[in-house]
């Protein structure tokens, strides 16, 4: 759908110039690297890190006694 003014295609309400999935995916994943390296140098990184190690651990613990 094209409006009379625009030269970019708009979605159906006419507010907001479409992006194409390939902009949504890029612009995701650099939020996503951002959020990683925001995580990297805080401690609630380390804290899930290490919560995430444990839980791990703590998995094939009890899959090794179920499995014995």
């Amino acid at each position: 759908m094209m409006d009379e003014h625009m030269t970019t295609p708009v979605d159906l309400h006419g507010c907001y110039p479409r992006r194409r999935p390939s902009d949504v995916m890029i612009a995701a994943w650099r939020r996503l690297i951002r959020v990683a390296r925001a995580l990297d140098d805080h401690w609630i990184g380390d804290l899930i890190g290490a919560a995430s190690l444990f839980a791990t651990l703590w998995v094939a613990l009890v899959a090794l006694w179920v499995l014995q």
